[in-house]
């Protein structure tokens, strides 16, 4: 992946922490398919019909659900730091100051 756009110059990577946003993203997916795995198992019980041991099964699948939703939430976290101005253009700092405007009357 290059680091920086060829033709606007925005930045692919504001700053260190800018992934923290997608790893909380991920995890909250992760959390919220686990919260419904659990609630289907206490409702109709497919799990343990299914002979299996539901925490380790709910488990395996919320991690799964974790990394399939990464990618996602990574997409959905830059789209967000975009959306509201929050990416760097050129050498300047990551805010609100958009990008580098080109006169067309000169």
């Amino acid at each position: 992946m290059h680091e920086r756009c060829a033709v606007c110059d925005l930045r692919y990577e504001t700053s260190p922490g800018a992934w923290l946003g997608a790893l909380a993203l991920g995890y909250g997916i992760g959390a919220l398919a686990a919260l419904v795995f659990a609630v289907i198992e206490i409702w109709l019980r497919p799990i343990r019909d299914a002979g299996l041991h539901p925490v380790w099964t709910i488990v395996v699948l919320a991690l799964l659900a974790t990394l399939i939703g990464y990618r996602w939430a990574k997409a959905a976290w830059f789209s967000l730091l975009y959306l509201y101005d929050f990416m760097a253009y050129g050498d300047a700092p990551p805010g609100p100051s958009g990008p580098p405007r080109v006169d067309s009357e000169a």
